[in-house]
């Protein structure tokens, strides 16, 4: 799905909400800025619960909640327990748009709301601001996912900042995939012995169940049908796997998240399940090979070393821009 897609489809999730799909319509018509990229429900697991914030803006590490007419003291006070828990447990900044007064607990009117929403939408640029002025902003562009070369050109990936990628290949460039399809659910990799890419799936489907634990130290695998787990710890690329998850977002959309590098417990378990241990959060990637060098296709053999060079120098000029 690219971005346009997405942000209509996101929207369209919020229909029957009312006040939730009036404010973040609002917002992102008045941000009007398709570098900034927001989650509509963001999960997120903290407190031994599993939370859906309204809006999530990633590049800011910052949640939105909209606070509609509850009527009862009880539930703002859930919901400031939540915030602290949240906040706990991420770091992460919570901003509260409040759509009634609660003291009446009678709604706001819409010119009331706009003052919030538009507060927020200058916070957001200068949030922005600051990222550009440090160099430290990526924009979000216009596929939405899958930016591995983000990841192997600085050299390393870390499952702090919300690497998603949409297909296995993607994610596999960050350590070096040069193929054009997996077709297996791990990838051992060549330039590390002993290591593999794994993309255990944490939803109901398939032969394993694969349990991640509320701070995501632990996965547990196991079998649907309750048989032994077939041990293959002999094998080379059994141990040490560097994980993504696969997931699913609030559209349904299957996508990959970076997890971290987890080593199998040899120690604990049973013949029915194995456990792997987060070791890593960071790791160092891998180009791919022949990215970076025009005498090569991508993943393929020598080409023509003239013309691959002057195309080089056109795309290192900036007169020449690929379309990937």
């Amino acid at each position: 799905m690219d971005r346009d897609s997405y942000i209509r489809k996101s929207l369209a999730k919020l229909v029957g909400k009312t006040w939730e799909h009036y404010v973040v319509n609002r917002l992102v018509h008045r941000l009007d800025d398709p570098e900034i990229e927001f989650i509509c429900q963001q999960h997120v697991a903290a407190g031994g619960a599993r939370f859906l914030t309204d809006v999530y803006f990633p590049q800011f590490e910052l949640h939105l909640e909209i606070d509609e007419v509850g009527g009862h003291a009880r539930q703002e006070e859930r919901d400031s327990h939540r915030s602290d828990i949240i906040l706990a447990k991420t770091k992460h900044q919570i901003v509260r748009i409040a759509t009634y007064d609660k003291s009446s607990h009678k709604e706001h009117t819409l010119a009331t709301v706009n003052k919030s929403v538009d507060r927020l939408v200058e916070r957001l640029k200068d949030l922005k601001e600051q990222q550009i002025r440090v160099n430290s902003f990526v924009a979000w562009t216009a596929d939405n996912l899958d930016h591995p070369e983000q990841y192997y050109k600085k050299g390393s990936i870390s499952s702090d900042e919300h690497a998603i990628f949409r297909s296995k290949v993607s994610a596999l460039r960050c350590f070096g995939f040069n193929k054009e399809i997996l077709q297996h659910g791990t990838w051992r990799i060549p330039e590390r012995p002993g290591f593999v890419v794994w993309f255990p799936r944490f939803f109901e489907g398939g032969t394993w169940v694969n349990e991640l634990s509320e701070d995501e130290t632990i996965i547990t695998e196991k079998r649907c049908n309750g048989n032994p787990v077939v041990s293959d710890t002999k094998k080379p690329d059994a141990k040490e796997r560097y994980v993504f998850g696969k997931i699913e977002d609030v559209l349904g959309n299957r996508l990959f998240r970076f997890l971290g590098h987890y080593q199998l417990d040899e120690k604990t378990g049973d013949s029915t399940e194995r456990r792997f241990v987060r070791v890593a959060s960071t790791v160092s990637t891998i180009a791919p090979p022949g990215q970076y060098d025009p005498h090569k296709k991508f993943g393929g053999s020598s080409t023509n070393p003239e013309a691959s060079a002057h195309v080089a120098a056109l795309i290192a000029a900036g007169k020449l821009k690929l379309q990937l």
